[in-house]
């Protein structure tokens, strides 16, 4: 289970992600099966330039953080809650 609790750091770089339209949210999803689900920077705010981990692996998927946290059945099946 992810939780969306301030201060929210990134997943990947371990920086403060200071808005939630700065961050992103990434997974992995075969069928139904959800995996590695992350919080990272958006990479327009990231510091280091990239803090996607599985950006060219073909079952990723992404989202900003701020339409995950208004689709509540989204947040269910990421397992993501505050």
């Amino acid at each position: 289970m992810k939780f969306l609790r301030q201060p929210l750091l990134c997943d990947e770089c371990k920086k403060p992600i200071e808005e939630y339209a700065h961050g992103m949210i990434e997974w992995l999803e075969d069928g139904s099966a959800i995996s590695e689900v992350r919080v990272v920077h958006n990479p327009a705010h990231s510091p280091t330039g990239r803090c996607y981990k599985h950006l060219y692996h073909a079952k990723r998927r992404e989202l900003h953080l701020a339409d995950i946290l208004n689709n509540e059945a989204l947040r269910k099946q990421l397992e993501i809650t505050d």
